[in-house]
């Protein structure tokens, strides 16, 4: 059987590393990085047709990843919250 003190130590060094506790600056850092290059796409697809095969496919990724920035948005805002959600959840 698991000691729990030994699993609750080994939790509290992990979270007391220097890259998890920069973890989320650098995901935000890399979110504003694509922020940056979707807005840049965006002045570029303004060029092209909308009924173009090449928007339609640019139209598409750009979905994506806007929800995936929103959804890290929220990954981050709950990591920030609770920096041991990722090993107990988000309680």
């Amino acid at each position: 059987m698991i000691n729990i003190n030994k699993v609750l130590q080994n939790i509290d060094k992990m979270t007391k590393k220097k890259s998890f506790v920069n973890m989320p600056n650098e995901i935000d850092k890399s979110l504003k990085a694509l922020t940056k290059t979707l807005n840049v796409t965006k002045r570029i697809m303004r060029g092209y047709s909308s009924k173009s095969i090449f928007a339609k496919q640019v139209s598409q990724t750009l979905k994506v990843i806007t929800t995936t920035t929103i959804e890290m948005k929220e990954f981050l805002k709950m990591l920030n919250r609770n920096p041991n959600a990722l090993i107990f959840g988000d309680k």
